[in-house]
């Protein structure tokens, strides 16, 4: 099984830096995007989505706020919290 990365891009370096690993389900919500991970853990993120590579399972987004944890509150980039 081949599970996706997200990754932000920064746009004033061009330069992009790996967020999450084995992201099962990526979901728009009104505040932006909601992924979830192989084991469950899900992290919210102000963006967008820049662009998905299928071949390379990997998908680009463009930071607009923070990463926030389920309830809310900042969780930094790699900071999961399980449903």
């Amino acid at each position: 099984m081949c599970l996706a990365r997200v990754q932000f891009v920064n746009e004033e370096k061009d330069q992009a830096r790996d967020a999450i690993e084995d992201v099962a389900i990526i979901e728009r919500t009104p505040d932006g995007l909601e992924v979830t991970n192989l084991l469950g853990a899900v992290t919210k993120l102000e963006g967008e989505i820049q662009s998905i590579d299928f071949m390379e399972s990997l998908v680009s987004i463009k930071k607009t706020g923070s990463v926030l944890d389920r309830a809310g509150r900042p969780g930094g980039s790699h900071s999961l919290s399980h449903a």
